[in-house]
């Protein structure tokens, strides 16, 4: 039993390729800040991504709008990490430079 039978492929691919590009920029900004950036859209993607998933193994009707609704919160979450980390101003380590 594959993701075929509840998901079409191009749904995984959609879903798949902001993921990882979040994952990608939320490292960068780690890098020069020390910490995970984590905000309100990216946590409503999870909380979307999983009533879809359960949406999908229950055979919900409306499981559609609910992919939908998640592919675009992603995207969202996506741009706003793109943001962040094109956004971030140096940070300065408190030493001068003699």
């Amino acid at each position: 039993m594959g993701i075929k039978n509840y998901v079409s492929i191009s749904w995984a691919v959609l879903l798949a390729i902001p993921s990882i590009i979040s994952a990608v920029m939320k490292m960068a900004y780690a890098k020069r800040r020390k910490i995970v950036p984590v905000t309100f859209v990216a946590r409503l993607g999870v909380g979307l991504t999983y009533v879809a998933i359960i949406s999908i193994l229950i055979n919900f009707e409306y499981n559609f709008y609910l992919l939908a609704a998640t592919v675009v919160t992603v995207y969202m979450a996506m741009i706003v990490y793109v943001f962040k980390v094109f956004t971030l101003k140096p940070v300065s380590t408190g030493k001068k430079s003699t």
